[in-house]
């Protein structure tokens, strides 16, 4: 425990001695079957050589590293991996390991802690958790929708299955991570099949029964049902569960001409950053709700029908 101690007090001040530093940091947490799959990359600049040092949380034995996409051997002692060294210039470090000392209970509910010493002070950290799919973030009447994540985190977005939280930070040698996560309810298929064949059944025989009551719907009738259900239709979400930054775009979209607008209309409107604006917008593309046309220097966006 002293030398770990040690090895992480120095990680933390010869940051500040060396001539080394990181321009961006950006680590990525994938929960998975009770294990965390964490990759980091660090874009590094240096004057002269430096040794490679990066603590590791307790229970990983092995990591996989590279350099400038050359493999690059780490030898563990104490929880502390040793990279070897960096030469001077510009270079980029990724390593990856997976762990499950990261996770743990508390009154029910899953916890998710990360410390993160970096090797050099960096410019611009990026720390990223994607959660498992069917985990929430917990919601209590009365707190914040981030109470459980601390700190504060720059998004909360979705690709459509998982969560994905963002923390930004700038200046920094060490990012601490926290987050409480609640898992959904299974649903027992025994009883959904249950119900769907009772829904089927006395669906055919609701059918049955208007067929042969025809004459209760008058045309007139009929058309005004018509047009009221499309209209609630397009007042509609167009895909479920969005997180609230994406419905407000996609709100934007549904309400404008021809459901497209400029992005820049859509920067105004929602008075987002152009990087989170531009996150949002990739993200739903991925999921086929958007479309994007480059014009220029700027883009189209587009609600797809």
């Amino acid at each position: 425990m002293a030398f770990r101690g040690l090895v992480a007090a120095l990680l933390l001040l010869l940051p500040g001695v060396f001539a080394a530093n990181i321009d961006v940091a950006m680590t990525t947490a994938v929960l998975e079957g009770g294990q965390v799959r964490i990759s980091s990359e660090y874009q590094t600049q240096s004057e002269r050589v430096e040794d490679i040092y990066i603590q590791l949380p307790r229970d990983v034995t092995k990591v996989a590293s590279t350099i400038d996409g050359a493999q690059r051997s780490c030898s563990i002692t104490k929880s502390i991996a040793f990279c070897g060294k960096l030469d001077n210039g510009k270079h980029l470090f990724k390593i990856e390991y997976t762990t499950a000392d990261s996770l743990g209970r508390l009154s029910g509910r899953d916890v998710f802690r990360f410390n993160e010493y970096l090797p050099f002070r960096t410019r611009n950290h990026t720390f990223t958790l994607q959660l498992p799919v069917g985990t929430i973030i917990p919601q209590e009447e009365g707190k914040e929708p981030d109470f459980f994540l601390t700190p504060k985190p720059t998004d909360v977005l979705s690709d459509g299955q998982h969560i994905i939280i963002t923390w930004n930070t700038e200046n920094t040698n060490a990012v601490s991570i926290s987050a409480v996560l609640e898992q959904l309810t299974k649903p027992d298929f025994t009883v959904i099949a249950i119900i769907v064949s009772i829904g089927a059944a006395l669906g055919a025989a609701v059918a049955t029964y208007f067929v042969k009551r025809r004459f209760w719907t008058k045309e007139k009738v009929a058309k005004k049902e018509r047009k009221a259900k499309q209209k609630q239709q397009e007042s509609k979400k167009l895909v479920p569960q969005f997180i609230e930054h994406e419905q407000m775009v996609v709100d934007l979209l549904t309400k404008a001409a021809n459901n497209e607008l400029w992005q820049k209309q859509i920067l105004a409107d929602t008075k987002f950053s152009k990087a989170k604006l531009s996150r949002i917008i990739r993200n739903l593309e991925q999921r086929g709700v958007v479309t994007k046309t480059i014009f220029g220097n700027t883009n189209k966006i587009s609600l797809k029908k």
